[in-house]
Parts: C-alpha cells; structure tokens; sequence
C-alpha cells in the first residue's frame, strides 16, 4: 500500500481548479513558478505564531534501513525528487502576510536539499553521537519559508549496507504531514531507482486541493462542531500525570531539546511487540467486528486510563488519510489528521469485546468530523504541560518482501501479506510537542518517549503495561477489560510487600488490661502531672475503678457509650480510664466546641451519661437529656465505690471511643473505634515513641482531636509520666509551655505546631525537647523537616511524619524522617503492624508505579464505621479484595503514588483538588511551589468562585522578611515551574497563616484577596 490511493471520492465542483480557493489580490502577489495556493487553516497558522522552542522548532525524523544492495547518490536524488514532485505539500512555500491571511503556495517544481554522510568507517559509539549531532543541527537550522520544499533529507551511510533517512520537517508541515508515510515512500522510490524503474511511475501526483476544500466546508459543519463541544464539556485532557513525568521525586525537568542529563537522549524508541498475539488479537477484533486498527487503539487508550484518575478523557489520535475507520479512502492523501478522541473508564462495557466496540463508535465520530472546528477539544497545553500531551498515529504500513529489501509492514486493518517488523528501526524526533508518541505497526507498538516528560525508567514500565493489556486482550475477547494490567513484579510490590506492615499476634490484649498490670508494676511512680498536681499509678488505677462503678449503677457497660467534657485536669485520665473499665466507650464533647455541635453529638448518640464538672452545667444542661456523674459534686459518691477492678472483661471488639470528624454535608460523623485498632496502634508506638527517650509526652490538643490520644496513654504503657499543659494557652506560647516540661520520650503534634516550635524555640531548646517529634494530621513540607534537622544538629531530637485519619485508628503508618526527602511533601512511611496501605483506583485496582491513585487502609485499625450511618459507612468502608474473608478497606480520600523504592509520597487530598480551564489542579502543589521561593516562609491557596463556573486561586503568602514580596515576583516564581492554569490569580500577604484549635489550617478565618 502506497501513500495514497485512487479516490473513492469526488472532489467539491471547482476545488480541483488551481487558485479556485483564493482571491484576485493574493494571486497578484505569487510569484513565478507558482501553479496553486490555498488558504493556510488557521489551525496550521499557530506555529507560525509561536515562539520555536530552539533554531526553528522543526521537527526531525530518523529511519534506518537495511537494504539488498548499496545506493548511490544518485539514486538517493532520484528517489527524494520523486517523492516530492509527487505530492503538492512537500513542494510549498508559505507567504504569511498575504492579503487574505497567510497562504501556503504550490510550486511547479521543488529540488529537495539532500547530504550525504559517510559514516561507514565510524565506531558504533561514534557513530550514535554524531547522528544525535545531525539530527540537533537539522532542528536548530531554520528555513526560508518563502523558498520550496519546506523541508530537507540526509542520508547516512552505515556499514552492511545501512542508512539513516533523516527527513527535516517544517513545524507548519510536520503538522499535516506523516514523516513515517513521506520516509516510507522515499525508500520505496529509492529503490526503485536502484533496480532501474522509473521512481515516480507507480503513482500520480496528488493535489491537495480536495483537502483544502474540504478544510473550508468543514468550518460550516455544524454537527461537527457540537461533537467537539460536547467533548471538550464531558472530558478533561489527557496529560501524563505530573508524578509520573518526574524521576523518583526529583523536580520536574523542563522541557529543552538537548538530552536529559547523564546522556540520556532526549527522544527515545522501544517497541513492545505482539506477533505472538496476532491470533488472538484479530480474533478479539472479529468478535467486536472492527478492524485490529481499532483493538490497538483501545489498547492504547487502555493504559492511558491506567495513569490517569479521571473517569473519563480526551487525547490526542492522529490518523493518516489514506486511512479511514468508516472504510472510505481520503483524497487528501500524505496529510495527517488530528482528532481528540473521548474514552471514559469502561463501567458499561467490561469485557474487551465492549470496550473496543465503543473505541470504534468514538473513532468513527471523530473522523467523520475531522474538519470540523475543534475549540477547546484540542488543546495542546502550554509549558511543561504541553510536553505531556500523549499522541497515538494510525495509518497504513506496507509488508517486506520474501527476498528481503527495505524495511516495510502492513497497516493495522491485516492488510498485505505476512507481519514483518520493521528491522533494525530507530528513531529520534524532536519538537513535535509530545511526551509520548505512539505508533502502531502490524507487528509492533511503537513508544517514542521524550526525556522531558517520561523518564527512561517509567518508559520501560509503559512497554511493560502496554504488552500487559495486549496480552489480556489476546486471552479472549470476554476478558476483564476493568482489571489493571501491570507487570507481576509490579503488581506483586504494591499488593504486597509494600503495602502490608509486619504481623503481630496481640490476642485478646487490650489498653484497659495493659493498664491495670502497669498500675501494679509501678503503683507510686508518678503517672499524670498538671503544674504542680501529680496523680501516682495507684491513684490513677483506684479513681478510675471507682468511677468504673459508679458508671455501672448508671447503667454504663459494654459497647455503650458515655460522653466526657472535661479539661485538662487530673480528672481527666481516670475519668476516660474508668469509662473503660465500666466496658463502655468514651464520647469526648471538647468544652471550647460551638453549643449547637455538642447538641448534635449528643442527638446522634442517644444523649448517653455525660461525665464533668459543675461549672459546666450551665452550658450542657440546655444541651443533654441524659444523666450527667459531676466528677466534683457527686465526688462522695464515686468516693463511696471499691477502689478494685469492676470484673468487665472489655475484648478487642468492644467499642473504646466515638470521635466526630467534619462531613461534606456539613453534619460530623461519629467514627466507632474498636480496642483492638487502639491497643494494636499503641503497642507499636512504644518502641517507635516512647522508647526513643526519657520522660513522658505533654498533652496540649482537643481530646476530641486523635491525634494526641498516643500523648495520653502510650506514656502509661511504659511506666511514663503523661504531661496535662494547662487551659486556655494561646499557640504562641506552646514553646515556651513545652520547653517548661522537658525532655520528654515524645511530642505527637501536627505540622502546624512544629512550625511554630521552629520560631518559638532556639536551637539548644529543640536539641534537648524530646527523644523524637512526630507531625501528623496534616500535609508535612520537607522544607520544615530540613528546617527542623538543621535547629536539632546531630544527637538532637529527631522528627517522625505519621499518617492515618480517623478511620484506622489514629495513625495507619509512620517512619522517622532521617534525611531531607526529594518530594516536596514528607513521605507517608511503611505500615505499622498488622495494617495495610495501598494506592488503588476507584474500583479498587491498583495503580503502577509513580502515578497518583487514592490511598486505602486496612488491617487491625478499621474501624467499625460511622454511627448511625449506614449507608456512608458502606460508601466509605469497602470490601478489601485483597486480604481475608471480610476483611475491609477504609478510602481515605487521599492521593499519593508510589515511588520505585517503595516509598509512598503524599500529594494531597481529592478534595482539595479544583478543576481550572479543564485540568485538575492539586492546591498543595501551588502551596509546595510557593513555599520555595526565598521570600516566602509559608503558604496556603485556596480555590474562590466569585460567580458560578469562574473559579480562581488565591495564594495567601508568609512573608520570610519585610518587605513582602510582589505578586508579579511570585507570579513570575510559580510560571517557571507550574503551566499557567496552576498559577493563582490573586496574591496577598498575612502575618500568619491562621490555625484551628487543632493546629490545622483555618481557611474561614483567611481575609477576602
């Protein structure tokens, strides 16, 4: 199959008649030799109008080839000239300011540039640098786009009778035309000049006239226009995602023609092959009555919904016009055409058989609109963004002959005789503005991968995942087109030894009967201290049973539910230990909350006991129901009660406390902990907290915030002092309240506060606070964790990140942090015993390496659901398909990826994840950028929508110094490094970034930009 064929269709009456598409005034103005002109598409106009990224922008293809004998120059001349006389574009010159808009002009006659290179005598090593070094001139080299041919050949002489055809494209062309088809037919009439034949006798010359014909009807086509409206409102772009362009948490690099550091060309090629699979892949395409084409292409889009989280997607195919899926031949014939083909995660079609029939459907829309105006369909991207566009070519290939000749293949349809590879092919293409450039042959995929957008490492897992889905598609046509094809070693790491902590047995353990033997190990060491007050373990041990009673003839037990609104008095330990002791678990109602929000915990759970103190009766007794034990008014009555064990034997399923945490809706959710989730935490916080120093832990945050639950009874566990800092205290003087006390074992506190400590403390302070810091709750930049390193030198205290929300049981993993990580967030460390951490896609499959999934735990720490909430416990609480029998997975609605070492990295939340112009923007990337530049020593973005659709960002910045800096400097700052739809459109400077009472970031009390 050549180029082109006969057309199967007749042109539009007149477009046939050279200058029939142009006006009398830019006739005037051709030159001589000049035998038609066309209006340039304003789609082609674009490039003109671009700045070139280095030289000209051209774009430069290589093919090597080994054929039956040597060629001569001549012949090589022959061949080239043929070529281009035959076809109207590779003989045109552009005149950009003609008097309708830019023209591109049809030359009678075009003597293609051709060189020669001799590389025959070279090294193999020699040889490879200097046909890198040919193929970076050809691209820096700019062209004369008033002279024809707008592009050039050299030919590389190689030994055993070798060469490289390298075809130099002006971008105006290289977006038309199809390098692969025009180097095809250039080996074929090379040849054909070699045996004898007449080179340009087997074909006549093609006009492009039928094409830009029906460039011009298609800016009429109205239903054309609405598909591709349709499209741009229904799919987001399909760009590689961010994590995955980048090289195992190194920073993104930009974009450059030169090779990647360490030699690494900037353009590779691999190849995954399926002649193996021939069978069963055209057995597939029968059975789906399509043409294998079409089961490349849903393999293709396949992985592509493999690397992205979006459910559904647009990008990129690019099809030559001798190909058509409606089975209609283009009369338009080397042009390539650009369609941006929608896919949506296969939900209604999970077998392949579906999913490929409705790949078909799409790509048959798509080319019958094809010159149709696309819009926002079709957009490229700008930046580094552009450079991770993904582009799939289709066309038709031709098959080697039996004796041997030029490399050749056949097209995707099964065309032509037997599937040859293409032998010995590689390839380097610059500046076509794509990351990754897929092309199918009848035996092979071939990968082209630039630097700048897929590292080598993530190139070879693409090959990996593209056989994968090959191969499943090859298993049978029914086969499970929703599963995630990635290599087994891969699919083996993130399913298990990654994701999985170690085993631990703790039987029927539980913190209740942990304490009481701690109690009678160490009965007068000090237990709790609040200022001067101290609380020994027999204390602590004999107040807690009594209020255990006391609860018990209130009609507390197992599984019932008792509420605390204490402060940070000694009442507090023995009254959270005594409502365990009674079997009941404890439902904090943190004094400083909004009346109506106690009101509605209360409602939730039935308005259980409620264990305070007088003073608060005024404010809870509007609010409750129910009974309320007053720990200093009915203090002779609990006096009254045995000081011994209440005999409840509490087990690990029983429920230790219900803690709220906000909702989407607006109504918190009451998370039930079981003691088995709490007691399998805290056994393993006592080797990775306690025991890294000596002292306790201060407790200084809400008790309805989890976070601080290890400060209140990991200390217990060993023996240690549990430090209660007094009420109310402002964050500012958290320092100096904390310096007070030390040193401790550890500080569990969030990144919020171990901000402020880095400003509050001095270094001889940090060094000497605690054994180990540990920032949880919150997204924790490495630049505080270097920060912290440098105030703590070494022997200071160390710092830990921790991660898990509510759901797990307080933390799910955690790992200290003994080096500055390369990711902008700290890492989110390995599993704690008996959980599990994987990174799994909405249906629950996982994602390959270095691409962002959500995170879901499992394990000892699930807990049982939300009170009262069914049907949000089974939306968020899912069968987990990967442990025992009824084992469940919590979705914690957090994103992060898994780096090659095993290493989870932390981007951010799903639902701080806005979308801008079409493209999800993760506001913590914005906030990480920021936070580099040196005047700025914090940072927070937020998403406004001042009217409905009109989102904008707004970053709210720290400044490290006086003055603060300009918007237009940071602005500048984030453009370096960010595509422009992540850059915020207002900027504005706060002292502090504000923080609720637990530490976290307090976006309501941010003022208005």
């Amino acid at each position: 199959m050549t180029l082109s064929d006969p057309m199967a269709r007749t042109p539009e009456p007149g477009a046939a008649e050279p200058f029939a598409l142009i006006g009398r005034a830019d006739r005037a103005r051709l030159p001589a030799g000049v035998v038609d002109a066309y209006p340039l598409h304003r789609a082609r106009t674009a490039p003109l109008a671009e700045p070139p990224l280095s030289g000209d922008g051209a774009q430069v293809t290589a093919r090597r080839l080994t054929g039956r004998r040597p060629l001569s120059a001549g012949e090589f001349t022959a061949g080239a000239e043929a070529v281009v006389h035959a076809h109207e574009l590779l003989r045109t010159s552009l005149d950009p300011a003609g008097a309708s808009g830019p023209l591109l002009r049809v030359h009678d006659r075009a003597r293609p540039p051709l060189e020669l290179h001799d590389h025959r005598t070279l090294d193999p090593a020699t040889r490879r640098t200097r046909l890198a070094a040919l193929a970076d001139a050809e691209r820096g080299t700019p062209f004369d786009a008033g002279a024809a041919p707008l592009l050039r050949i050299d030919v590389v002489l190689e030994p055993d009778d070798t060469w490289v055809l390298l075809l130099t494209l002006h971008r105006v062309l290289a977006a038309d035309l199809s390098a692969d088809a025009v180097l095809t037919e250039l080996a074929d009439a090379c040849e054909r000049a070699r045996d004898g034949a007449d080179p340009a006798a087997h074909r006549p010359a093609v006009r492009h006239a039928p094409c830009a014909a029906a460039e011009r009807a298609g800016r009429l086509d109205r239903a054309g226009r609405a598909h591709w409206r349709r499209t741009a409102e229904r799919t987001a772009p399909f760009v590689l995602p961010r994590a995955w362009r980048e090289d195992d948490g190194a920073p993104e690099r930009e974009p450059a023609g030169e090779p990647a550091p360490g030699g690494v060309p900037a353009v590779t090629e691999r190849a995954v092959p399926f002649h193996d699979l021939r069978a069963g892949l055209d057995a597939l395409a029968a059975a789906a009555e399509v043409p294998l084409g079409t089961v490349l292409l849903a393999a293709h889009l396949k992985v592509l919904g493999t690397l992205t989280a979006e459910r559904s997607f647009r990008s990129d195919v690019v099809a030559r016009a001798d190909w058509a899926p409606d089975g209609e031949r283009d009369t338009c014939d080397a042009r390539l055409h650009r369609v941006a083909l929608p896919f949506a995660s296969p939900a209604a079609a999970p077998t392949w058989r579906g999913l490929v029939a409705r790949v078909r459907a799409e790509e048959t829309l798509g080319w019958r609109h094809r010159y149709a105006p696309r819009g926002t369909a079709q957009d490229g991207g700008a930046g580094a963004e552009r450079f991770a566009a993904v582009v799939y070519e289709a066309g038709r290939w031709r098959t080697a002959p039996a004796g041997g000749g030029a490399d050749t293949s056949t097209g995707p349809d099964g065309g032509g005789p037997a599937d040859v590879p293409l032998p010995g092919r590689d390839a380097a293409v610059h500046g076509d503005g794509y990351g990754l450039h897929v092309l199918a042959d009848a035996g092979h995929l071939r990968l082209r991968t630039a630097a700048v957008a897929v590292p080598p490492e993530r190139a070879e897992r693409l090959v990996h995942m593209y056989r994968a889905v090959l191969e499943s598609m090859a298993a049978g046509p029914d086969g499970d087109a929703l599963r995630a094809h990635l290599a087994p070693d891969e699919r083996k790491a993130v399913l298990g030894a990654w994701s999985s902590g170690p085993s631990a047995d703790h039987g029927t353990t539980t913190v209740v009967g942990l304490l009481q033997e701690r109690a009678a190990a160490v009965p007068d060491a000090v237990a709790v201290r609040v200022g001067e007050q101290t609380l020994t373990y027999r204390e602590l041990d004999e107040r807690a049973n009594r209020i255990a009673h006391h609860l018990l003839a209130r009609g507390a037990g197992p599984d019932t539910l008792v509420g605390v609104s204490l402060r940070r008095t000694p009442h507090l330990l023995p009254a959270l230990i005594g409502v365990w002791r009674a079997g009941a678990g404890y439902l904090p109602l943190d004094p400083d909350l909004p009346a109506e929000r106690i009101r509605g915990m209360l409602d939730t759970t039935g308005h259980p006991p409620v264990i305070s103190t007088g003073d608060r009766r005024s404010v809870l007794g509007p609010l409750h129901q129910g009974a309320f034990v007053m720990l200093d008014e009915d203090r002779e009555a609990i006096e009254a009660r045995p000081a011994t064990p209440t005999g409840i034997r509490v087990h690990p399923d029983h429920l230790a406390y219900v803690i709220h945490t906000s909702g989407s809706t607006g109504t918190p959710k009451g998370v039930l902990i079981r003691h088995g989730g709490l007691v399998n935490y805290l056994l393993w916080t006592l080797d990775a907290y306690v025991a890294q120093g000596t002292g306790g832990a201060p407790v200084f945050s809400s008790l309805s915030f989890d976070l601080g639950i290890p400060n209140l009874f990991a200390p217990l566990l060993a023996g240690r002092e549990v430090h209660l800092l007094p009420e109310p205290f402002e964050p500012a003087d958290l320092g100096r309240h904390l310096a007070a006390g030390a040193p401790y074992s550890f500080i569990k506190m969030t990144p919020g506060h171990l901000d402020l400590l880095t400003h509050q403390l001095g270094a001889d302070q940090v060094r000497g606070l605690a054994g180990i810091v540990i920032a949880a709750g919150d997204s924790f930049p490495a630049a505080l964790a270097e920060r912290w390193h440098t105030l703590a030198g070494p022997g200071g205290t160390r710092v830990a990140t921790e991660y898990g929300p509510t759901e797990i049981t307080i933390g799910n993993s955690g790992q200290q942090v003994l080096a500055t990580p390369t990711t902008e967030l700290v890492p989110l460390g390995a599993p704690i015993p008996n959980t599990t951490m994987y990174v799994l896609t909405d249906r629950l499959e996982p994602v390959p390496v270095g691409v962002p999934g959500e995170v879901f735990v499992g394990g000892a720490g699930v807990a049982r659901g939300y009170l009262g909430r069914p049907a949000l416990t089974a939306e968020r609480f899912v069968p987990d398909p990967y442990g025992p029998a009824g084992a469940r997975l919590y979705r914690t609605g957090d994103l992060a990826r898994w780096l090659p070492d095993g290493t989870l990295d932390f981007l951010g939340r799903i639902d701080n994840q806005v979308k801008i112009r079409g493209y999800r923007v993760e506001l913590g990337e914005v906030e990480a950028r920021l936070r580099l530049h040196p005047d700025v020593r914090d940072a927070v973005v937020v998403a406004r929508e001042p009217s409905p659709g009109n989102v904008r960002l707004v970053a709210y910045t720290v400044p490290a110094g006086r003055p603060a800096p300009d918007a237009a400097v940071l602005r500048a700052h984030l453009a370096d490094a960010l595509p422009d739809y992540m850059v915020p459109a207002d900027f504005a400077a706060v002292d502090r970034i504000p923080l609720t009472a637990n530490g976290k970031v307090d976006t309501r009390a941010l003022p208005a930009p």
